[in-house]
């Protein structure tokens, strides 16, 4: 390119306007053109702004319609009207310079906007390709295929779940059945042992506090816990003793709460029995007195007819009525003494407890 240089004829009048010194050791910045020297191409191919000799510049000290002298080095001097006032830039007689920074941002805008669009198509991502439109939707399937399993792993974890959870509640109920039915044997076992020390006071003699006027009464409590051991294991209870005079017979009675022969799983089933006792050398065999067995309304407590009486009369051939060779004969009595149905519903269970009188009429003694 060819090089050029700008010369400008001596001032002639000192401006009025501020002048900055230019700094040729600095790059030139001047119309978009950097660190190099304003060529006469450079100048021919930007818009002019042109304006004729006879205008007017508001600034007498501006070079107003003048012209700047290009010379090129090869082909001589060329003249240009006023090259640098579209750029914001003012040449004054004397040499100096003056800058519109308005005006040159206008002129370098177009410029810096043209720049920038190539940035900007660097820099942003293309519009997407009809392959890439293609991956995408598969992309988008294998996702919804994903979720799609995943779902079917959380039905099946959920399901998982809900059988344990099964599982624990029929384990818990399993439990609590086991500490229900250790419950009942700890009862079985603790009417056992009663039994068995009662058994070791017959043989010493009349237990402490054991009636001796041939009557005897009986509380029996927890009565749907031990109806309920009796459904399970056919236990049955049996009284404390009691003696029918001094000397006398020795007597209990035997209470069946899920019943017994006649009266199994409908009645109560309740009976005497004839123990061995210190008397036995000093009374008379078979035994033959009459039985009442009385279970008492503890609403009417004090009215007889309010109560469930039921008598029998013992006879000289039955086994159970001789004279004990044993601990105790075998019982005797009423095996559908109550229908166990409506035994809750009654006046005769209160608080789970009720209560059963036996009375041997002393006639025959």
């Amino acid at each position: 390119m060819e090089m050029i240089k700008s010369t400008i004829s001596e001032p002639q009048t000192p401006p009025s306007s501020p002048i900055a010194e230019v700094d040729d050791s600095q790059p030139s910045v001047l119309c978009g053109f950097s660190g190099r020297s304003l060529s006469l191409e450079s100048i021919t191919q930007t818009p002019v702004i042109s304006t004729n000799s006879t205008q007017q510049n508001t600034d007498s000290a501006a070079l107003s319609a003048r012209t700047v002298s290009v010379t090129d080095q090869n082909t001589g001097e060329i003249r240009i009207q006023n090259p640098w006032q579209q750029c914001g830039i003012r040449l004054y007689e004397n040499g100096d310079i003056t800058l519109n920074p308005d005006r040159l941002i206008s002129f370098l805008r177009p410029y810096l906007q043209q720049e920038i669009s190539k940035v900007v198509t660097q820099i942003l991502p293309q519009p997407a390709t009809p392959a890439s439109t293609e991956d995408t939707t598969q992309r988008l399937k294998e996702l919804e295929d994903g979720m799609e399993s995943t779902e079917e792993e959380l039905e099946g974890l959920t399901e998982k779940f809900r059988n344990v959870t099964t599982d624990i509640k029929k384990t818990v109920a399993d439990c609590s059945n086991s500490v229900a039915d250790l419950q009942i044997k700890v009862s079985l076992n603790e009417t056992r042992y009663i039994e068995k020390f009662q058994k070791i006071d017959d043989r010493l003699g009349c237990p402490e506090g054991c009636p001796t006027n041939g009557i005897l009464y009986w509380k029996v409590d927890k009565i749907k816990e031990r109806i309920q051991a009796a459904r399970m294991n056919g236990q049955y209870l049996v009284s404390n003793p009691f003696y029918t005079s001094i000397p006398g017979y020795l007597l209990c009675m035997k209470l069946y709460l899920n019943g017994n022969g006649a009266g199994k799983d409908r009645s109560l089933s309740l009976y005497l029995i004839i123990m061995k006792g210190k008397y036995g050398e000093l009374i008379k065999w078979p035994f033959t007195h009459k039985v009442y067995f009385y279970l008492l309304n503890q609403i009417h407590p004090n009215d007889d007819q309010k109560h469930i009486h039921k008598s029998f009369l013992s006879t000289e051939n039955l086994p159970s009525c001789q004279k004990p060779t044993t601990d105790m004969n075998s019982g005797y009595g009423c095996p559908e003494y109550f229908p166990l149905d409506t035994l809750n519903d009654t006046d005769f269970v209160r608080n789970d407890c009720l209560y059963i009188k036996a009375e041997v009429k002393k006639d025959n003694i």
